[in-house]
């Protein structure tokens, strides 16, 4: 890495002081001057060990000042600022829909917020976001953009592999996991990917990520006598297995997951000491606590509320967004349907159909049914929601 002497980098500070006071003054306080020369800093840094040894001696051939080295640098990270945007768009474009409380917030709420208050020259090393959303794999030794861009750069990472399972599947499987997943913090690609390890260990469908009491018993008997060295090498197997099951067996995937085998070998074995597997791998799809016969309609928003809302989802960008509006505001059908109706559209109702419980799709399948008997014409929605309550619950008509 390249050093610089402090009177080589003053004035670049004198000259960011004046920029950030809007040349009003030369002088700011002992904690600003700080944060502007971590900045400074911050960016200098990144010119140096984002090049191999013969760029920077070309940067010295060519007699490249520090005013010109530092200015280079921040224009490179204000690429990488917008590329960063670029990138969390796509992710947004094809976000992988988990009804989990802390996943939505980190990823849906949080990032908008960076991208308007990030200030790469004034401001570098705050990446203003908690990231409270734990990755399959932690990002250390990072903090600004830098952290940013290979936080999302993870996240596309878990949510290719997530996509490739029905949410259906993945939703109930959570469930099994724990019937309060939606507010606890853990990584959900994780408990995904051990699920179906699981189940290609004893050569079962991975796509239905969960197990009967047979399939617990048949791992039981083959991971029993297995050391942990032993398990991780079977885990290792497993995973290029499924990965190339899932089409994703590029290298960059497999060294992404692999970092978990280690943990999840000392955790199956903990399970097998104390006798419960079923704690780590979900072994059945536990009935959602609404009785289906007794099932009552939630309180209505009034006509303004819903107008209201009914715009602000119209608006929305992102299906996620939309998403999360039906989960924070609607807590009747009657006004879900008056949603469905006028502010989603052909190939986002199924997100919708999946966020209702079992006990609300009986209620609706059985009022839309009712209404064909008088051959009443359907709406768009009303006939996905036919084909799609028959095909979960394999209702033949």
């Amino acid at each position: 890495m390249t050093n610089y002497a402090l009177e080589e980098i003053l004035p670049l500070l004198e000259e960011n002081i004046r920029k950030y006071t809007s040349n009003e003054s030369t002088s700011v306080r002992n904690d600003t001057a700080k944060r502007l020369l971590r900045s400074i800093l911050y960016c200098l840094d990144d010119k140096a060990f984002n090049h191999t040894d013969e760029t920077l001696n070309e940067l010295v051939t060519n007699d490249l000042n520090i005013n010109e080295v530092y200015h280079n640098a921040l224009k490179t990270k204000k690429e990488k600022i917008i590329y960063t945007k670029r990138l969390y768009d796509h992710i947004m474009d094809n976000f992988y829909y988990v009804n989990n409380r802390c996943y939505l917030e980190t990823i849906r709420k949080g990032f908008p917020c960076f991208f308007e208050r990030y200030d790469i020259q004034y401001d570098a090393e705050n990446h203003i976001l908690t990231l409270d959303y734990p990755l399959y794999q932690e990002v250390t030794g990072l903090c600004g953009i830098d952290l940013i861009y290979e936080y999302l750069s993870r996240i596309q990472i878990e949510q290719e592999l997530m996509s490739h399972f029905e949410q259906s599947k993945v939703k109930d499987m959570l469930y099994s996991f724990d019937e309060d997943y939606q507010e606890l913090i853990y990584n959900l690609c994780k408990v995904v990917l051990r699920c179906a390890l699981g189940l290609s260990m004893i050569n079962k469908d991975i796509y239905k990520l969960v197990f009967s009491e047979d399939d617990l018993k048949y791992l039981t008997s083959i991971l029993s006598d297995k050391s942990q060295v032993e398990l991780e090498s079977l885990l290792n197997n497993e995973l290029e297995r499924v990965l190339k099951t899932l089409e994703i067996d590029s290298d960059i995937y497999y060294q992404y997951f692999r970092s978990d085998l280690h943990d999840f070998s000392v955790e199956i074995l903990n399970a097998l000491k104390y006798k419960h597997l079923e704690q780590v791998f979900p072994s059945r799809i536990k009935q959602y606590e609404k009785n289906i016969s007794t099932y009552q309609d939630g309180i209505q928003m009034n006509d303004e509320e819903l107008r209201k809302l009914i715009d602000e989802v119209r608006e929305c960008r992102y299906i996620s967004d939309k998403l999360s509006l039906v989960n924070e505001h609607i807590h009747s059908l009657s006004d879900l349907k008056e949603l469905l109706s006028e502010a989603f559209f052909t190939g986002e109702y199924l997100e919708v159909f999946w966020l209702l419980q079992e006990a609300e799709l009986k209620f609706l399948y059985d009022e839309i049914s009712e209404r064909l008997q008088f051959s009443k014409e359907l709406e768009e929605w009303e006939n996905e929601f036919i084909l799609f309550y028959q095909s979960k619950f394999n209702v033949i008509r």
